[in-house]
């Protein structure tokens, strides 16, 4: 995650984007045009800031000036990574002269406008018509927003992570709050990229991933980067396990089912199923295999499951453009098997998260994260230690890690806790802020437990065993209590679960294998949890 900007190849499908975002102008929407395309909306530096300056004051006045000197030299500059510390310091300098006129001002929906403008700096809504001005999603860049880039001063060589910036919201339209969920690439060799953000608002999900991966298709993405090694992990840990424990007495030609909960692309899902041909091969038999994609949009291209050598080995492959609470509410979902059958649902639940901002005492935290010398607010405030006299970047507390608190997963961004405050007042205007003196504000992240149930009532888990032999689940928030307590709950007692959070390796999500009891229990590492 270097702030080194080498000369990037120009990819002609998003051209006009990187040269938008290099640009010295402030970006605030892209809009979907009928064409597919999207065009950058621009702002005037004057005009954007317009709410701050009518807020006015000695003080705010010469802070936005201030920064706007340092934006306008580091964009110039081509993103100096010299020049990122004083651009960084002049916008939370800023941000902290506006929340601190809160006492005298936060009724004044004015001082709401104007603190709603800091917070989206550098932010833009994503929009298609149907949308309206609010905007259907929301992105950033990793070189130009200031919140991200603490993490670039911090950690100079960490790859770019969505988690450095969790949640955010923009400074044009309503203050909705969006959330992490992928990154792009301008182009195949370039140093910036987007960040992309669905609405936090459940109600907006199902269409703001849809303008997401319209989004995507536009840059040229090509799907998940990490869809081999990803694969290679699945195979090894579990896939090949539960198929071995199936294999004996098969014939030479078997037919193996997959069904992919979320497949996004279907990338993951293709790399899996070459593994799988491979070992196949390697054992002596052929494979028939039966596929089915199911997520909110079909993938663009179903070509990687046609071409050699894979191709010739899909039997079947269909494809549900639905979310799957209401496919697995429907009649006829799957028809009977006809051989093994597994089901993989990957992150297709915790992209119904809960988000929340939560105040933290500092000693709690201090132990949660092994900070040894303790987590002090003063200490790691951007406005403190990015000073010229202050103690530098080394000050800040940043980390794409997540922790364990009793309200789900913690980002522990202590540097950013006046960031994530001001997105609580805006976002829900009235509120109390009122947090322990020396707390620090934390995005959460937690399960919704209706994630986990279909449509009509029933379990998820309880439908896809009903005709499949495994399920397996890759999650960010299932935490084993939660889904023990939804076991408990639709009283799932025939089925059984083995925890593979730590035999894969795995520290950002929690992953399972789940069966009916009886004669079929493979022979997997990990722990029973049921």
């Amino acid at each position: 995650m270097a702030l080194s900007t080498p000369q990037a190849r120009r990819d002609p499908r998003s051209a006009r984007f990187r040269s938008a975002f290099e640009a010295p102008s402030l970006i605030t929407r892209l809009d979907l045009s009928w064409g597919g395309s999207f065009a950058p909306q621009i702002r005037s530096w004057a005009d954007y800031w317009r709410a701050v300056q009518w807020l006015g004051g000695p003080k705010i006045d010469g802070a936005l000036r201030q920064l706007g000197a340092a934006w306008q030299k580091y964009i110039v500059s081509s993103f100096d990574p010299s020049l990122a510390r004083e651009y960084c310091f002049r916008y939370f300098s800023l941000l902290d002269t506006v929340l601190s006129a809160r006492g005298e001002l936060s009724a004044s929906p004015l001082w709401q406008r104007a603190l709603q403008a800091v917070l989206g700096f550098e932010s833009f809504t994503i929009n298609e018509a149907a949308f309206g001005p609010e905007g259907g999603a929301a992105g950033t860049t990793t070189l130009r927003n200031p919140g991200y880039l603490l993490a670039k001063l911090k950690w100079p060589d960490a790859p770019d992570d969505t988690r450095f910036h969790p949640l955010t919201l923009a400074g044009d339209g309503r203050p909705d709050l969006f959330f992490h969920y992928r990154r792009y690439r301008l182009s195949e060799d370039a140093p910036m990229s987007l960040l992309v953000y669905p609405a936090v608002d459940p109600a907006r999900r199902s269409r703001s991933f849809r303008l997401v991966a319209t989004l995507a298709s536009a840059l040229g993405s090509v799907g998940d980067p990490f869809a081999e090694a990803r694969a290679e992990r699945l195979w090894e840990s579990v896939m090949r396990p539960i198929l071995r424990s199936a294999h004996a007495g098969w014939p030479s030609r078997v037919p193996i089912e997959l069904v992919d909960i979320g497949a996004g692309s279907g990338a993951l899902m293709a790399a899996l199923s070459r593994e799988l041909v491979a070992w196949s091969q390697a054992g002596g038999f052929t494979p028939r295999l039966r596929l089915w994609l199911v997520d909110l949009a079909a993938p663009a291209t179903m070509s990687v499951f046609r071409t050699p050598p894979l191709g010739r080995f899909v039997e079947n492959l269909a494809t549900v453009s639905m979310d799957c609470r209401t496919w697995l509410a429907s009649p006829g979902r799957l028809p009977a098997a006809s051989g093994p059958r597994v089901a993989r649902a990957s992150k297709i639940l915790d992209v119904s998260s809960r988000f929340a901002i939560h105040s933290f005492r500092t000693d709690v935290l201090s132990s949660v994260v092994g900070e040894p010398r303790g987590l002090e607010r003063e200490r790691h405030m951007p406005e403190r230690c990015l000073a010229p006299s202050g103690e530098g970047p080394n000050a800040l507390q940043m980390s794409s890690s997540r922790v364990v608190v009793d309200e789900g997963h913690a980002f522990p961004l202590a540097s950013l806790s006046g960031f994530f405050r001001g997105l609580r007042l805006v976002s829900q205007s009235g509120s109390d802020d009122g947090a322990e003196e020396d707390g620090l504000w934390l995005p959460v992240r937690s399960l919704d437990p209706q994630s986990l149930v279909a449509a009509d009532g029933a379990s998820v888990i309880g439908r896809l065993l009903e005709q499949c032999d495994y399920l397996i689940v890759e999650d960010a928030d299932l935490r084993p209590r939660d889904l023990i307590d939804h076991l408990r709950a639709f009283w799932l007692q025939g089925i059984a679960v083995q925890d593979m959070t730590r035999a894969m390796g795995l520290k950002a999500n929690y992953a399972y294998v789940l069966w009916p009891r009886g004669p079929r229990a493979p022979r997997l590492e990990g722990e029973r949890l049921w």
